[in-house]
């Protein structure tokens, strides 16, 4: 029904419309039909309709396009598009893999407002490495925790389990409890494992709870029938 209005406001002309439409066209995968309304967009001179022509042009693979639109639309100082671009220097998505300038879009990302460029800064700096700062990892990722970012949490909370960043077992279980319970499919899924005991760190031992590790299992497919999505956020990509 939401999708009958926005459709019939996108026709009457309204860039807003318009736009939103083809973020959300975009987020079903419906690409053809996403790009024709980002186009009306950017025709009616919404400043957004860069970002996700940028987004929709990732989708179809045409790498250059998609660069083309982001970098337009990072000069507006849009962070949304500085975090993709970021995304697709860290890994080499259409151009040379380049994690120092990766970096340097998440850190404008992130002076621009864009939450999700510090979970990727945090955990880049949490890689051992040539940028591994595990002080600078825990201070990004708290940063996103403070902000609501249900995918902070998660990273955190690995990057302990690896032993990247001092932490505890209280303080791994919290996070990723509060991540699972934030509809982070990933967060609840290592609980349901390590509560099991089907993964296991070597710094760490959880204790075999099945009562929990049933709890965490029916959460996880719970968030995937919900949300459809195994992904904490659409378009919010991290690697360990």
């Amino acid at each position: 029904k939401s999708m009958f209005w926005l459709t019939q406001s996108a026709e009457q002309g309204y860039a807003t419309a318009q736009y939103n439409l083809a973020v959300e066209l975009w987020k079903s995968q419906n690409l053809e039909q996403a790009l024709y309304w980002a186009e009306k967009a950017k025709q009616n001179q919404f400043p957004m309709a860069d970002d996700i022509l940028g987004l929709i042009y990732i989708g179809k693979k045409e790498y250059g396009l998609a660069r083309t639109y982001l970098e337009q639309s990072a000069q507006l100082g849009n962070g949304n598009s500085m975090y993709n671009l970021g995304l697709l220097y860290q890994n080499g998505t259409g151009v040379k893999q380049d994690l120092e300038t990766a970096l340097s879009w998440y850190q404008k990302a992130a002076d621009n407002g864009s939450v999700a460029a510090y979970v990727n800064l945090g955990v880049l700096y949490g890689k051992e490495g040539k940028f591994y700062s595990p002080e600078k990892s825990r201070e990004y990722l708290e940063l996103a925790i403070l902000n609501h970012d249900k995918l902070g949490g998660f990273a955190l909370g690995n990057l302990i389990l690896r032993g990247k960043i001092m932490g505890d077992l209280v303080e791994v279980e919290t996070l990723l409890s509060q991540s699972a319970h934030q509809n982070c499919y990933p967060a609840a899924k290592l609980l349901e494992q390590l509560y099991a005991q089907k993964v296991s760190y070597p710094k760490f031992s959880f204790p075999i709870n099945q009562e929990k590790s049933v709890y965490f299992a029916n959460l996880s497919q719970k968030i995937v029938d919900t949300t459809g999505d195994k992904r904490c956020n659409m378009n919010q990509e991290i690697t360990f």
